[in-house]
């Protein structure tokens, strides 16, 4: 915060991401270019275009910026082997969604993780372009806070 601003974007404006997340303690920061400024932005307030579209456009798969949360059976009033919202056990690899965003029943990878993950579950407080991770440790869940991480959709889910 103690740099130069750089310059201000209009909401909407598109931005590519090239370095980041990158935080202070409090925030996750992206390095942004606009092809004419490259500079820096908070997380929180940059959204993908691409995660209001069915596709990404020319076959390429859909990456959008999501707000990653992370959930727990028997935490958050989670219950002790909770049933995911398509009839799944909880359980690694599965996440919730808003499903207006990620239909269930998608794969996707989450950077800073390996391996696919599911969207087999949905929550009252995803809304938008977010993801909750299921974490197996209750402990881990708790602390896990707010991060941004870039998401890549495998393969679309089928829409209902």
């Amino acid at each position: 915060m103690s740099h130069r601003i750089a310059t201000t974007l209009n909401e909407g404006t598109t931005v590519k991401i090239v370095a980041g997340p990158t935080s202070d303690g409090d925030d996750d920061w992206y390095q942004l270019s606009t092809g004419a400024t490259t500079g820096w932005g908070v997380g929180r307030y940059l959204a993908s275009a691409a995660a209001t579209s069915a596709s990404g456009g020319n076959g390429e798969p859909r990456v959008f910026l999501a707000k990653m949360t992370a959930y727990a059976d028997g935490v958050g009033g989670v219950p002790k082997n909770a049933k995911t919202a398509s009839g799944t056990p909880t359980r690694w690899g599965v996440v919730a969604v808003d499903p207006k965003i990620v239909p269930l029943g998608s794969t996707l990878t989450i950077e800073g993780y390996e391996g696919v993950f599911v969207a087999e579950d949905t929550g009252g407080g995803i809304k938008g372009p977010a993801i909750d991770l299921w974490l197996p440790n209750s402990g881990e869940a708790r602390t896990y806070g707010t991060q941004y991480r870039r998401v890549t959709i495998v393969r679309e889910g089928p829409r209902r």
